[in-house]
């Protein structure tokens, strides 16, 4: 059996599910599982919370009972058999760490039982099952009327989404250096007014007014609206809106990763940064986010 821990913010669990995807597609004959139980039954929340069924209408998957114990439980009886479990290799738990989170191809070569913790942090997980995770992965009708407005300004014009992440990436060793990088922005809306041609950015963000202070002024000459009434369970929409843009600078952020990915327009240009992780004491490079065609710039 392999299981797929879900965990994280929205674009976690797209990633975790689309590695799913392709484990059902390299093990077509075992069982394999999208497994909501961390989130569901053993409080491991953070951000919004479980997602994917509210969204996307996914039907929810879950571990034999006695295995979650073992996996996810905090008890000492059951810690102590998840430390056994691992030394005699009863259960593999197949963490991306292990790989600083950097593409693994081992991930679709393990035997027996095994539970896969963040180990799809690279679009090459994805290849040969693109379609299928960008068809489960449809936005139903956009809601909201200033959403609405919005959306059809974005498919009338030549649109940039512009992605801000701050949130809870102030302060975190993985995200030191890039926060604040208005540079990386700056350079990016350069390369965008040489090749676009009358561009219209949209700009997204978890910290609006740092944004209309700090970064909304380094846009020369071209128009601006920016986002910033979605939040809480509706801070999807924002992704929806990033998705029907034709053209992205996104940051070191599996959200906007997603929403680039997801974006239909064929002739489509992202500006994403060379470098995901700030502090490599962390253990976490991210060398392999960036798509071949996408456009790489310093950061």
């Amino acid at each position: 059996m392999k299981a797929v821990h879900i965990l994280g913010g929205l674009g976690s669990q797209m990633l975790a599910y689309s590695l799913y995807l392709s484990l059902k597609n390299a093990y077509p004959n075992e069982k394999v599982i999208c497994d909501f139980t961390a989130m569901h039954k053993y409080g491991h929340v953070c951000h919004n919370g479980e997602e994917l069924t509210k969204i996307f209408d996914i039907k929810e998957q879950y571990i034999p009972s006695y295995l979650a114990a073992i996996v996810y439980s905090k008890n000492p009886f059951f810690r102590i058999l998840r430390k056994l479990s691992k030394i005699f290799g009863i259960i593999k738990f197949h963490d991306a760490l292990q790989k600083k989170y950097n593409f693994d191809e081992s991930v679709f070569n393990k035997k027996g039982t095994v539970i896969y913790h963040q180990c799809w942090t690279s679009w090459k997980y994805f290849l040969g099952v693109e379609p299928q995770i960008k068809e489960i992965f449809k936005f139903k009708p956009i809601k909201g009327e200033k959403n609405i407005e919005t959306q059809k300004k974005i498919l009338s014009s030549n649109s940039i989404s512009v992605h801000i992440r701050r949130g809870d990436y102030i302060g975190s060793k993985f995200s030191e250096g890039l926060v604040d990088n208005i540079s990386y922005y700056r350079r990016a809306f350069e390369i965008i007014n040489k090749k676009i041609t009358n561009p219209h950015f949209f700009l997204f963000s978890d910290d609006p007014k740092w944004v209309a202070e700090k970064l909304i002024k380094e846009i020369q000459g071209a128009s601006v609206t920016q986002i910033d009434w979605n939040s809480s369970y509706d801070s999807y929409i924002d992704m929806q809106l990033m998705a029907s843009c034709r053209h992205h600078i996104i940051p070191n952020s599996s959200f906007s990763w997603m929403a680039a990915y997801l974006a239909k327009s064929p002739e489509q240009i992202v500006i994403s940064p060379k470098n995901w992780s700030g502090d490599l004491s962390t253990g976490i490079e991210l060398k392999d986010m960036n798509m071949p065609d996408w456009l790489v710039i310093e950061n």
